[in-house]
């Protein structure tokens, strides 16, 4: 059975993650292989876990921006309408 560490490089290899989700990842996959899990299953279903990780990152980045133009957008129409009716 691997070590952690090499658990967590096996599974960061050619991802942009952070030390942090490597670890929970590495962890995951030591309670899967230590639950009965074969290898390739373990590693299956923690880069999946990873993969949801990376969508829901996106997402909230995504409507971070999204924040940022409704309040562009709302300052802009608030300095449009003062300035038409006064």
């Amino acid at each position: 059975m691997l070590t952690a560490a090499v658990q967590c490089d096996k599974l960061r290899a050619g991802s942009t993650g952070d030390w942090t989700m490597g670890l929970i990842l590495g962890k995951l996959y030591i309670a899967l292989r230590s639950a009965g899990a074969s290898e390739e299953q373990a590693q299956a279903a923690a880069a999946e876990v990873f993969g949801y990780e990376n969508r829901w990152t996106k997402i909230e980045s995504d409507l971070t921006i999204i924040k940022w133009m409704l309040a562009f957008n709302l300052a802009t129409t608030m300095a449009i309408l003062f300035k038409v009716f006064s």
